[in-house]
């Protein structure tokens, strides 16, 4: 098959562009949203922040919970969800919060709202809900099968949207949930966002790097390609059909500004995770992440650092990654994997949530046989995923499960 992947040409003399701000918060800011230039919110572990003067303060209700999106439906009326079900709404601009009870106490992770003021949250638990009254009642309108978690949901219209979630499923309705195409990447791949500019161009990304793109509205996707060597993306923004910004791991920030088709590498200052970004125009954006980071940009991230698209043919006899085993496994398994030829090579194991656990070989190996075990003894039970680079091409990822 042709595997695309991306390589990064480093440059030294650039200087970051996103600037620090002090939001009060340490713990993690998972999601941000500016509805101007001025007026902005961000959502973290126990607290809700808000600025009103383009993050130079920042003032903080705190809030007990796992909170996860923050999404507002005009200058008045937001909406915040996250762990055990929850979601909390205002209508004073955020100045005071109420709890809503969904009925599902599972993990809410993101927040859609349709023209028509209807709010969709992919969830995890195999859940999708819809309220139609501002968050009073809630109804999951998944009704085919498709045992995993959903991540994220672009709402194109009144009646279609998209949703991404782990083993790269995408599912696409045209009818407000009345029913699904499920649309198989053939990846374990869990997918963290997914965005449009108009109703048919869009793109979706997560684990490892992993994008591509639709020009049907999301009826096919193009195949996969690699922005970043193993890094998982959480959140994507497009400000209009070309400019758009993807973040992630390791302080990763890409822009293209021709849809998707050639991407710049950013300088941020930071090696911290990256969770969610917004800008309020195509020059002011803001980007927040691990530890309380709040950065902001006043020129569109400043200048890049290109980075070239590159292809190689790879056949199925150069080089194998195997399932592991034992699997389920506690607390030890064995990852096995064949090169043809002696390469760079690099296996990695990642959480569900796309994090990266652990680096289990890195460098360079002969041909021949390889294998490394991953000890799962202070990692907590779940799925995880183990991904195998060689050279500069993510070529295989794979599921495990953990179970104590």
């Amino acid at each position: 098959m042709i595997a695309l992947f991306l390589l990064f040409m480093v440059s030294g003399n650039l200087h970051s562009q996103w600037h620090s701000q002090n939001t009060g918060v340490t713990s993690q800011l998972r999601s941000v949203y500016f509805k101007d230039q001025n007026t902005g919110w961000a959502c973290g572990f126990d607290a809700v922040v808000k600025t009103t003067n383009g993050g130079g303060d920042w003032q903080a209700t705190n809030i007990a919970g796992d909170h996860r999106w923050i999404a507002f439906l005009n200058s008045s009326t937001g909406y915040v969800c996250g762990g055990a079900g929850k979601f909390l709404r205002t209508t004073n601009e955020g100045e005071s919060w109420q709890a809503l009870n969904t009925g599902f106490n599972v993990r809410h992770n993101q927040i859609g709202i349709a023209p028509d003021g209807k709010i969709i949250i992919p969830s995890n638990g195999s859940v999708i809900l819809r309220s139609t009254d501002s968050g009073i009642t809630w109804q999951n309108i998944l009704n085919i099968p498709a045992f995993v978690d959903f991540f994220s949901v672009k709402i194109l219209n009144d009646s279609t949207y998209i949703i991404s979630g782990n083993e790269s499923v995408i599912l696409r309705t045209t009818n407000d949930g009345s029913t699904w195409e499920n649309i198989s990447i053939g990846m374990p791949n869990p997918l963290f966002a997914v965005e449009f500019a108009g109703q048919q161009t869009g793109w979706v990304t997560g684990c490892c790097g992993m994008f591509m793109r639709t020009t049907n509205a999301g009826i096919s996707w193009t195949t996969d390609l690699y922005l970043t060597p193993g890094y998982t993306l959480f959140d994507m923004e497009f400000r209009n059909p070309i400019k758009g910004w993807v973040i992630g791991e390791a302080g990763y920030i890409l822009r293209t500004t021709n849809a998707g088709v050639n991407w710049d590498s950013l300088v941020t200052g930071t090696q911290l995770d990256l969770y969610s970004i917004s800008f309020a125009d195509e020059n002011t954006g803001y980007a927040c992440g691990h530890s309380g980071t709040m950065l902001k940009t006043t020129n569109g991230g400043g200048p890049g650092t290109p980075i070239g698209i590159e292809a190689s043919i790879v056949s199925a006899d150069e080089f194998s990654l195997e399932q592991n085993y034992p699997n389920p496994f506690n607390p030890y398994t064995t990852i096995t994997f064949t090169l043809k030829t002696a390469s760079e090579v690099e296996l990695v194991v990642y959480d569900a949530g796309g994090k990266k656990a652990v680096t289990l070989q890195s460098g360079r190996r002969s041909s021949g046989n390889h294998s490394a075990v991953f000890n799962g003894s202070q990692f907590a039970s779940g799925i995880y995923y183990y991904s195998l680079r060689v050279g500069r091409t993510t070529v295989a990822t794979k599921k495990m499960a953990l179970i104590k």
